[in-house]
């Protein structure tokens, strides 16, 4: 079974996502087309990618020593809507690098109750890529090695199999 993590911004605590059957990503590429008063028929210019999508579904699973199994999946699903309400950047550690950014915005999180199963609860989960404008920065550091740190880190993570 290959790990999944989820990483809050706010905690920076991974969670794991125990059972991930299907990953989907993709994102359209921008296109604007500027139309002028002659007969060329104007011109189309890329402008780059828009931002990722990515499509999770698995199983959330109670955790083995849970005394109750339906309050522990309550409880993981309560974290996550409360995350996605909230609006709040996470990163997400998975096998696969998107090349993208690696934070994103939790916008759906849905899942279903089937009968009978008090153990796990199927959930698809769609994360946006959180991408922030261009700030202008008041100071510049030149010598931070943090951004090379969270890149290895990150790295480190996704290597690692579960």
């Amino acid at each position: 079974m290959v790990l999944y993590l989820i990483r809050p911004q706010d905690t920076g605590e991974d969670i794991p996502l125990r059972v991930v059957s299907n990953q989907n990503w993709g994102g359209n590429q921008q296109t604007v087309i500027y139309e002028s008063p002659g007969t060329n028929g104007g011109v189309v210019l890329v402008t780059g990618r828009t931002t990722n999508t990515i499509t999770l579904t698995g199983k959330l699973l109670a955790d083995r020593n849970a005394k109750y199994p339906l309050i522990d999946l309550n409880t993981k699903k309560n974290r996550f809507l409360r995350i996605k309400d909230a609006g709040m950047p996470v990163i997400l550690i998975a096998p696969v690098d998107n090349n993208d950014t690696g934070r994103y915005l939790i916008t759906e999180f849905t899942g279903q109750v089937v009968e009978g199963l008090s153990t796990y609860l199927p959930f698809t989960m769609v994360l946006t890529e959180y991408r922030q404008a261009n700030l202008k920065q008041t100071q510049v550091n030149l010598i931070s090695l943090e951004p090379a740190e969270q890149f290895k880190d990150l790295y480190r993570a996704r290597t690692q199999t579960g």
